[in-house]
């Protein structure tokens, strides 16, 4: 006989162990490789948005509207109304800082930095513009309360 039937199986059974001996680290170095994309996503600004995601996305956009109110809804909670426009590209929005005393402070600051970036200085009254000339989705938010967001949809 030219082969031993168990030498054959031993043989196999080496091969298997390192395989899996295999899969297990390169498991081992891609959890290590995803470690600071996730260290990054909790500590971004982009996390409020993706981690805790708002209405934004279930929300119909209001269309033609280029005036957004920065105040205090029925419940006291701080919002920008509305907080989904859609519009053409060139089109200026104006956001209307209602004043609120001291605690309604806000500012209003683009997260998704490679399109557009924008940034408002901290208002509690007054008014705040910004021209959108790209096409795209531009979200944004209140740096000082992290549950006021808003997104701004430009099209063609």
């Amino acid at each position: 006989m030219l082969f031993d039937m168990n030498s054959l199986n031993l043989n196999s059974n080496l091969q298997s162990k390192s395989g899996l001996v295999r899969r297990r680290l390169i498991t081992v170095l891609l959890a290590l490789l995803a470690l600071p994309l996730v260290a990054f996503a909790l500590v971004s600004p982009v996390r409020r948005v993706v981690l805790n995601p708002l209405i934004l996305n279930y929300t119909t956009p209001q269309q033609n509207v280029t005036t957004v109110a920065v105040r205090a809804d029925a419940l006291q909670n701080h919002v920008f109304d509305p907080a989904v426009i859609e519009i053409k590209a060139g089109t200026t929005i104006t956001w209307s800082f209602q004043d609120m005393g001291e605690a309604g402070a806000h500012n209003v600051v683009s997260i998704n930095i490679a399109r557009q970036s924008f940034a408002s200085p901290v208002l509690t009254t007054g008014l705040y513009t910004h021209t959108f000339t790209q096409p795209g989705t531009y979200l944004y938010d209140c740096t000082l309360h992290s549950n006021m967001r808003g997104k701004v949809i430009v099209t063609p």
